[in-house]
This record gives structure tokens, C-alpha cells and sequence, in this order.
């Protein structure tokens, strides 16, 4: 991206320094650029100055795309005619059976079908993680290596073909920097559907991932590690085995306008919705819908191995139907500066609406909690286990409406660690609250709080209490009804 805004400004600098020289009809009569004219001048620039791409047809090496014959040799052929450099490699409508799509050592490099609708590559590989090569079929579709760069992959559907998981085998595997992947489809992988970065060791910079579909699939959706400089945004992901989309290692990452769903026809019973993860920093989701999750629709930890996630913000998610099978609709945990902005939950199947634990500066701003089934169910539940570290910093919780209505939920907000934990700073304001037990609809250990809590200007609508209930010491407790 970087590059080609680079390319870019030269080209409009070039422009303009021409048009500079006299004045002519390209002019507005006030001496400005008309930029109609200007659009049309940069178009005839691009194609008198940029190097012809070289397009090569798989047809054309003897490929078939009948959907039964093995196109291994004629694919393969098409990639050794690939130039180094401003190549197409282009998929007719077709089915093309064949081993992986395995391309290297090129830059500026497309490839792309006639739509995913029409243009398929479905693995052909029987391959299996434990035993080699074995009696099932499915494998890597497509593996792009980090010595190419500057990719553009379109209109395509990778089929791995796998009957059921298969560790190892991504169908789409890329590691190459200035990738843009789009409008593609990717089904029946046996594992990561869209793996991206994985193989890059000086990490993978500079990834589009956008308005792709991904189907029924044996685990992760869309996968990052080590990559940096990405955009993920307006991806349908509609039948992922394990976590939807998941960030890891990975640094200045926008996720955003994605609609995400778990995989249900299988027994297993894990699967997250965003999982942002172990070196994950810079992270920014905006406007995700999320739902039909086994497990945590988002979830921000490092899982006790790495770096903690840094400076992850999230804001106008929408969750519904939350843990299905087990945990809470939004998780964070060992996690630094992470800021919840405007979260919508509705009826998590499991656990609470959120579940904390171990933060460094951790802000849940607007929104709305809601819970109408018959079961257990906190607004927002502090964690209540061994193995954390014994301060967590920085707590703001405000402008927040919580509905409990079942009649087996509990406190609104319910913020008692164990007795190792020490919460440094707390503040509650702003939260209206109705939860149907009969219960605390605040309810805090003072104990715990070494430096600073304050609740105030909180409401409950039916007449629910506040504990603590009164002021004192480092305690403010003023302003709620």
C-alpha cells in the first residue's frame, strides 16, 4: 500500500509539473487543475509509464477444469512462464483439480478467475498431518511465498477438499508482503481457511483482506500472525470450525464491518469469534457483527504465553447469541490498554456479557448488556481464579445500560477477585442497570481497591442496591439511585 501511494504521488507530481510548463485546456480559466481532465491524464500516464503485465492462461498449457482431471502439470507449466516480475496468472471458469499452487520469487503478481461463482481450485492432494500421505483427500490449495511481493489475488474459490481436520493444511497460505486478497471464496480447508504471515520470518507487511467469503471449513476462518500493517474489513465468514478470525503476533491491525459465524453442524464444541492473542498490539475493530459462537464471540488475552495484547480498541460490535457451548460473550485477560466502545451483547448462552481479568488500563464505555434467558448471567463478572498477576490497574466502566431480565441472573456488575488481587483505581459511573434477582445490582470488595474507587451517578430501575453502600477511605460512593 505504502508503494503504490509512492507510485501515486509521482505520478500526479509528474502530471502537475507538466501542465505547470504552459497553460492550456487542461486548466480551469482561474489557473486550477480540472480534475475530470487531470483523472483521464493520469490513466494515459499509468499506461505509457507502467510496465506491460505479462498474462498467462492456464487453459492455454493444457489445463482441462472439468472438475476430474488432474491439472497438476499444465498449472504448474502456466507458473514456470511466469515472468519475475508484472505477471497475471488467470483461471477461466472452471474446476481446476490439482496439488498446491505453490509460486515464488515474483513481484507485482495477480492471480485471478472469472469470479469466485465461476473459477475454482480444489486440492487434489491426499495428505494427512500424522500418517503423510494417506487415504483421505484435502491439502493446501495455494501457497504464496514470502519471496514474492506486491500481490493482488481475486475472483477465485479454494476448495482444500478436506473430510475433516488436517493440521497443517491451510488452503490459503500467503506470506508474501503488499498482498491484497479480495472477492474470493474458501471452503472445506483443513485447517486455517486464509492463513497469512505464518511463513514469513522478518514478518509479513502490508495486507487487504476484504470482501471475501469463507464457508464450511474444519477451523480458523481468516488467520493472522506475524504481520503487520493490516486491513480485514467487510469479510463474510459463515461456517469456521475454530476461531473466526484470529490475530496473533501481529501488530496495527483494523478489523472492521466483518460478519461472522461459527460452524454448528459439528461436535465440537470450541470456536471464538475475534480472537486477538499472545503479541498482538495496535489492534481496532470497528462495526462486527458477530454471533452464533460456541465459545467467546471476542476474545483478548495472551493465554499465559508471549506478550500481553497492547492497545486494542473495539467499538460498535454487535453480539448475539454468544457461548454456546461454554464461556462468556466477551472475554479480555491479560491484556493491556484495551478500550470496549459502544459493545451490544444479547443473550450469551453461557457464562456473563463480559468477563475480566488481569488489566492494565481497561475502559468499557457504552452499550448495552442484555440477558432475557433463565440462567446464571453477570453484566460484567471480574474473575474469581488463582494464576494471575496480583495488581490490575486502571478500571473505567461508564455509560453502560445493563438489562438482567431472567430470573436467574445475578449483580449487574460483580467485581470480588480473590484475596491476592489488589484493582488500582476503579470508576463506575453512568451505569443504568435492571437485573430481576434479587441482589446487589453493584456490588464491589472494597478490599481490593488499594488506591481509588469511585461509584457514582449510577441508577437502578428496580430499586436494587449498591454494596459497598457508602463513602469511605479511598471509597466514593455518591449520586446513584
Amino acid at each position: 500500500m505504502k508503494t503504490f501511494t509512492t507510485i501515486l504521488t509521482v505520478i500526479i507530481i509528474t502530471i502537475l509539473s507538466s501542465l505547470a510548463v504552459t497553460k492550456s485546456a487542461d486548466l480551469t480559466d482561474d489557473g486550477l487543475v480540472n480534475f475530470d481532465d487531470l483523472s483521464i491524464m493520469t490513466e494515459q500516464w499509468l499506461s505509457a509509464n507502467l510496465p506491460t503485465r505479462v498474462s498467462i492462461n492456464v487453459k492455454d498449457y493444457g489445463a482441462i477444469g472439468n472438475g476430474s482431471t488432474n491439472d497438476s502439470a499444465a498449472i504448474n507449466a502456466a507458473i514456470a512462464a511466469l515472468p519475475s516480475s508484472y505477471c497475471v496468472l488467470y483461471f477461466p471458469a472452471g474446476v481446476y483439480r490439482c496439488g498446491t499452487v505453490s509460486i515464488k520469487n515474483k513481484t507485482g503478481l495477480t492471480i485471478c478467475g472469472d469470479g469466485w461463482a465461476s473459477s475454482v481450485i480444489k486440492s487434489n492432494v491426499y495428505f494427512d498431518a500424522l500418517d503423510g500421505y494417506g487415504t483421505t483427500p484435502g491439502g493446501q490449495v495455494i501457497n504464496i511465498g514470502q519471496s514474492c511481493s506486491n500481490v493482488l489475488v481475486f475472483g477465485l474459490t479454494f476448495d482444500g477438499n478436506c473430510t475433516h481436520r488436517k493440521a497443517g493444511q491451510q488452503a490459503v497460505m500467503i506470506s508474501a508482503d503488499n498482498t491484497t486478497f479480495r472477492d474470493n471464496y474458501t471452503m472445506n480447508s483443513g485447517e486455517f481457511a486464509n492463513c497469512f504471515g505464518r511463513d514469513n520470518s522478518a514478518g509479513m507487511d502490508n495486507l487487504v483482506v476484504t470482501g471475501n467469503r469463507i464457508g464450511l471449513n474444519w477451523a480458523d476462518g481468516i488467520n493472522l500472525y506475524n504481520v503487520k500493517n493490516a486491513v480485514i474489513s467487510n469479510n463474510i465468514v459463515d461456517g469456521a470450525n475454530d476461531d473466526l478470525i484470529a490475530v496473533s503476533e501481529s501488530s496495527n491491525v483494523v478489523i472492521s464491518s466483518n460478519v461472522l459465524r461459527s460452524r454448528t453442524d459439528l461436535p465440537s464444541k470450541v470456536g471464538r469469534g475475534i480472537a486477538v492473542l499472545w503479541g498482538a498490539n495496535n489492534v481496532h475493530g470497528t462495526g462486527n457483527l458477530i454471533e452464533q459462537v460456541k465459545q467467546y464471540v471476542l476474545y483478548v488475552a495472551s493465554e499465559q504465553s508471549g506478550a500481553r495484547p497492547n492497545n486494542i480498541t473495539f467499538c460498535d460490535t454487535t453480539v448475539r447469541n454468544a457461548a454456546i457451548n461454554s464461556g462468556s460473550a466477551v472475554f479480555v485477560e491479560r491484556a493491556d490498554n484495551v478500550t470496549l466502545l459502544n459493545t451490544r451483547v444479547f443473550n450469551p448462552g453461557n457464562g456473563s456479557c463480559i468477563y475480566i481479568a488481569d488489566w492494565n488500563n481497561l475502559t468499557i464505555a457504552g452499550g448495552e448488556l442484555t440477558q432475557t434467558l433463565n440462567q446464571y448471567c453477570r453484566g460484567i463478572h471480574v474473575a474469581e481464579q488463582n494464576g494471575y498477576t496480583s495488581v490490575w490497574s486502571g478500571l473505567i466502566i461508564k455509560d453502560l445500560q445493563i438489562n438482567l431480565l431472567g430470573i436467574s441472573t445475578n449483580e449487574a456488575l460483580y467485581l470480588r477477585p480473590l484475596s491476592y488481587v489488589t484493582m488500582d483505581i476503579v470508576l463506575l459511573s453512568g451505569i443504568t442497570a435492571r437485573n430481576a434477582a434479587n441482589c446487589n445490582y453493584i456490588s464491589v470488595d472494597t478490599g481490593r481497591c488499594a488506591t481509588m474507587l469511585k461509584i457514582i451517578n449510577n441508577a437502578s430501575l428496580n430499586g436494587r442496591s449498591i454494596s459497598p453502600s457508602s463513602s469511605g477511605g479511598i471509597v466514593t460512593v455518591a449520586n446513584n439511585n
